[in-house]
């Protein structure tokens, strides 16, 4: 544009502050889309290592009242199935196995790790007694819960009832 007595501007790209504006905007933005993203991988860790267990426990129901003897030479054993939780070590195995002549004879025998799925899952609290969840062929197992944490300090706890019934309840902190 033309004004009397002053020189035409030319007004081609952006100022520096306008370009500092749109950084700084897309900085926070960043902050807080990156921060929304590790709270949700770090609470989606802990539904799948959720997930996995509770699969687990339904996994040796089964099998517990599937496989409920073995027969080994003519003679049937009872096959058994555990769930045994080492809180110290933050995992957790399943095993199905029987007693022959006193030695035990493993035929499933398995050992996850809750580090496994993602940094700072952990197991928070076992009601379980002598931290192991049993199960009989009948399909019933033993009344009790266990709870995950999270970094976040989200819980997830999953119960078990005399009758076998497996649920779980979430609580989530962001």
């Amino acid at each position: 544009m033309f004004f009397r007595g002053k020189k035409e501007i030319n007004n081609k790209g952006y100022s520096l502050a306008e370009i500092s504006v749109v950084i700084l905007i897309s900085g926070i933005l960043l902050m807080i889309a990156s921060s929304l993203y590790k709270s949700q991988t770090t609470n989606s860790n802990l539904r799948e290592a959720a997930g996995d267990l509770m699969s687990d426990i339904k996994l040796a129901k089964q099998r517990a009242a599937a496989e409920y003897s073995e027969r080994v030479s003519n003679v049937e054993y009872d096959v058994n199935y555990r769930i045994t939780i080492d809180k110290d070590n933050n995992k957790y195995s399943v095993q199905g196995y029987y007693v022959k002549d006193g030695a035990t004879i493993y035929k499933y025998n398995v050992t996850k790790n809750l580090t496994n799925y993602g940094k700072g899952i952990k197991i928070l609290d076992n009601t379980y007694g002598a931290n192991t969840i049993t199960f009989q062929n009948r399909g019933t197992c033993s009344n009790g819960h266990i709870t995950l944490q999270n970094s976040l300090g989200s819980n997830i706890t999953i119960t078990t009832s005399l009758m076998g019934r497996v649920k779980s309840e979430e609580t989530y902190m962001h």
